[in-house]
């Protein structure tokens, strides 16, 4: 082991006894630091470089748990592993809001997808800018009004490989009135509708809005959240009137993923359901002038924009919430991107033990975490 004898780094999860993605997000985060030095962002670069160096935990003597305590988060836009953490105290937060906002009026929950055709990495910041005006306009109209209570909205930035195009668009949660399905219902073709009207296009845009259903099978959603790498313990709360893990899923994933920018030399084709994905040939080698200059792309184009917004009743709970401090701005410089939910407990929930501190830290000759000992 290149002359370190030290304890790897072991995380997983105590619902599904996954592993917890660590060593995947370091990996790809000293990827986009080298994509950052050369392309001239050298403050970024050694930001992400060190991001997530040295990780504390606290640990359960006899196994039950283990905490994250501590950690020299970057909080880079781009960086794959703070776009991770901000993604897990996204999903609680979604959960927190929205189980409070149902205790204060009545209401059902869509699954609101909304697209633009994609675009050259050039107008990418045009074409982001066009569709945040585009929303407000949506917004503001009496279709929507009249039967949404609240809402929240997030970007997501994704890349045609074999196109080289971008393709921004919004996955939204709408809480709306309980008689929605009776009174002011809008099909697929009525949001297709609106939706062209606010984007002011000449074209039929793809639009997809679902039900979050009451039937819940707790289990799986617990599997898809994640598979997105979003981990959450079960909090006695996953009643009906909370959201669907898939829904939280989509809502709380952060604006761009590392296999976006992160461009290899030579891709595969693998069917995932009735989609064919192109899976990376890592063996193949990272495609340096490629990575560097979609990192370039998506710096500029993201830079400086809020990517999360609430309305509604949904904006009203979110902001009462941050003032009694339940939860936190997760695009703030400053959010603790350590402790990602309310259990930030210092003895084990379920034996008692007071817990152990464990230091790791990452060794890049050995591609992974390894356990500091205490001298």
């Amino acid at each position: 082991m290149c002359g370190y004898d030290g304890e790897i780094l072991v995380d997983k999860s105590p619902v599904s006894g996954r592993e917890r993605p660590w060593k995947t997000h370091k990996a790809n985060s000293s990827l986009l630091a080298e994509a950052f030095s050369r392309i001239g962002k050298h403050n970024k670069a050694e930001k992400v470089r060190h991001c997530g160096s040295s990780l504390k935990f606290n640990v359960c003597p006899d196994g039950h748990e283990k905490r994250l305590a501590w950690a020299n988060f970057c909080r880079v836009r781009l960086c794959p592993m703070c776009a991770w953490r901000r993604s897990l105290v996204i999903a609680h937060q979604i959960k927190t809001v929205a189980h409070e906002a149902v205790k204060r009026q009545p209401m059902r929950w869509l699954f609101l997808t909304l697209t633009i055709r994609n675009c050259r990495g050039d107008v990418l910041g045009d074409t982001i800018s066009h569709l945040m005006k585009s929303w407000d306009r949506l917004a503001r109209r009496k279709a929507f009004t009249d039967v949404v209570v609240g809402w929240f909205r997030s970007l997501e930035i994704t890349r045609n490989l074999l196109e080289d195009t971008y393709h921004p668009h919004f996955h939204v949660l709408l809480g709306v009135k309980p008689s929605y399905f009776r009174k002011g219902y809008l099909k697929t073709e009525d949001w297709v509708s609106l939706w062209r009207e606010c984007l002011q296009v000449d074209y039929d845009p793809v639009c997809d809005v679902r039900i979050v259903r009451n039937k819940r099978n707790i289990e799986r959603e617990m599997k898809v959240l994640e598979q997105k790498g979003i981990f959450l313990s079960p909090d006695g709360r996953l009643v009906e009137a909370d959201l669907a893990g898939s829904a939280v899923a989509e809502l709380s994933k952060y604006a761009t993923k590392s296999e976006d920018y992160i461009v290899y030399n030579r891709y595969k084709q693998r069917q995932v359901r009735d989609k064919v994905k192109l899976v990376p040939v890592v063996s193949s080698g990272v495609n340096w002038d490629k990575t560097d200059e979609v990192v370039a792309t998506l710096d500029m184009a993201l830079s400086r924009r809020r990517l999360l917004a609430y309305g509604g009743l949904l904006k009203e709970v979110w902001n009462e919430l941050q003032a009694q401090g339940k939860v936190q701005d997760v695009e703030d410089d400053q959010v603790d991107l350590v402790h990602v939910d309310d259990d930030s407990i210092c003895r084990c929930s379920v034996c008692g033990s007071n817990m152990l501190e464990e230091l790791y830290s990452w060794i890049p000759d050995v591609q992974n975490y390894v356990k500091k000992e205490r001298a």
